[in-house]
């Protein structure tokens, strides 16, 4: 047993315990330690129990740390990024301690407590808000919704972009650590987006922090065939979903799962190749009615990184008649492509166009299990008509299909500043720029403390278990649920 926790400790303190939360990945409880002669509050926080056995030591869900304890990866990926040199990423759940029981393939993680709920609660508060529209007879037309107002969206943005760049880099403020392992989310989604106490940059709002690392892994480990088809549905990259993950990378024995997928999609492949010769300097390829406006835009020009790697898909030809990429190993056939930090940037991009949307899964009209598929994620109608192009093409830069073609964490930052930080440069933007307009409409570091009204609300928030609290176990035991956004 590997046992490292800590709690707050005190004469005369108690801890009760309630259940908040059931997933796929275990459960979690909410732990109130009061003092039992003051019944004050002086500690909370949240504890995760799961279960991920160990098959053998080539397991990648158990690693080693550096002491060659072996851990959950879950706990790993946490201790990992809490592990970063100053200054901490302030929109990732902080890690308390753990308990792990490598024989039983039991742990438990504590983290902190992010009073408000999560971002689900948020999608839903505004969802039912849309629903009372249309029931009482306000809206003109069917595109009329409650929108999410358009600054907190950049803000949820920005702080997942920092989340972003601590598990890419080990740092969210531009600096670069080189012995870093890179991790990958793979379950980014309103639900494991945590609302924490406000700070300084936008101080209206609650603190985005990411969270639920029960899906993550490093990237080096990526090509593991356990690691695909993974993730919420609605929130998941072309990569995670369009590939079966059973055989390797070329087989094509009869009663293999993926060996049949892959006989059917080179078929398609074959078809198409049949059709269409295709010309080394063909110019032909056809760009959506947004691109070809905004073909001059910087932001459409990826100054910084790249997200192209030797293991990304390989687009070697292009049919002139649709634009459509065949992605290809060195063989010939169809590759089966790597997980890499682009499928974070991508899982982020969904995430903000599905609130964006107001629905869950802007994905679902794609044919991503078709070889021939080139599809990016469409924005509604009523978003379209809401929010600012800007903003548009900055989430459409995450979410493009091929890994390669979106934007880095990086660029994503500076996208972000150019166009919310007013005058002054922030973070690590290189070059001077000149700002038109402040799409976060003065509410980063100006506006007005949470549950002051103002016209980009976007819910009001109340934390009954406060330090100094007082606090009765009884009520607090047969209550249900996180509180939110109310």
């Amino acid at each position: 047993m590997t046992d490292k926790v800590v709690v707050t400790e005190g004469r005369f303190t108690d801890v009760s315990h309630r259940l908040i939360g059931k997933g796929g990945e275990g459960e979690a409880h909410l732990a109130i330690r009061y003092n039992h002669q003051t019944q004050q509050i002086v500690d909370r926080f949240v504890s995760k129990n799961s279960q991920t056995w160990l098959i053998d030591i080539r397991d990648p869900w158990w690693v080693q740390d550096d002491g060659g304890v072996y851990l959950p990866m879950e706990i790993m990926a946490m201790k990992t990024l809490a592990s970063t040199k100053s200054p901490k990423c302030k929109h990732i759940v902080g890690v308390r301690g753990w308990h792990s029981a490598i024989q039983q393939g039991l742990y438990r993680i504590h983290t902190e407590y992010c009073p408000y709920g999560n971002l689900s609660q948020v999608v839903k508060l505004f969802a039912d808000l849309t629903e009372n529209i249309h029931e009482n007879g306000v809206a003109e037309d069917e595109n009329e919704i409650a929108h999410i107002p358009e600054p907190a969206l950049w803000y949820i943005l920005e702080a997942m972009c920092d989340a972003g760049l601590t598990m890419e880099f080990g740092a969210c403020n531009g600096a670069r650590d080189p012995d870093w392992e890179k991790i990958l989310h793979r379950d980014i989604k309103p639900k494991s987006i945590f609302l924490g106490e406000p700070n300084e940059s936008y101080p209206h709002y609650p603190t985005p922090k990411l969270g639920d690392f029960g899906l993550a892994i490093f990237e080096t480990d990526a090509d593991h065939q356990d690691f695909y088809a993974e993730g919420s549905e609605g929130y998941c990259s072309p990569e995670q979903t369009v590939h079966s993950p059973i055989g390797d990378e070329d087989s094509s024995e009869d009663g293999s799962e993926y060996g049949s997928d892959l006989k059917r999609r080179q078929a398609e492949l074959d078809s198409k190749d049949n059709d269409t010769k295709i010309k080394d300097n063909d110019d032909t390829k056809i760009k959506d009615n947004d691109d070809m406006k905004m073909k001059d835009d910087e932001d459409d020009t990826m100054e910084t990184d790249s997200n192209a790697s030797d293991d990304s898909w390989i687009p070697i030809g292009e049919a002139p008649d649709s634009g459509v990429p065949i992605f290809l190993n060195a063989k010939g056939t169809l590759k089966r492509p790597k997980l890499t930090m682009a499928t974070n940037v991508f899982n982020v991009g969904i995430c903000i166009m599905n609130m964006m949307n107001q629905h869950s899964n802007a994905t679902a009209i794609l044919d991503w299990e078709s070889a021939l598929n080139d599809g990016t994620p469409p924005f509604s109608d009523a978003a379209i008509a809401k929010y600012s192009r800007v903003l548009m093409r900055t989430v459409r830069a995450c979410v493009r299909y091929r890994p390669s073609d979106r934007c880095t964490f990086t660029d994503l930052k500076a996208r972000i500043n150019r166009h919310t930080a007013g005058p002054t440069r922030l973070g690590f933007v290189n070059q001077p720029y000149e700002w038109n307009y402040d799409r976060a409409e003065s509410m980063r570091r100006n506006g007005a403390p949470m549950n002051v009204a103002t016209l980009h609300d976007i819910g009001s928030f109340y934390d009954p278990y406060s330090i100094g609290a007082q606090f009765d176990p009884e009520v607090f035991e047969s209550e249900e649920g996180l509180f939110g956004a109310q």
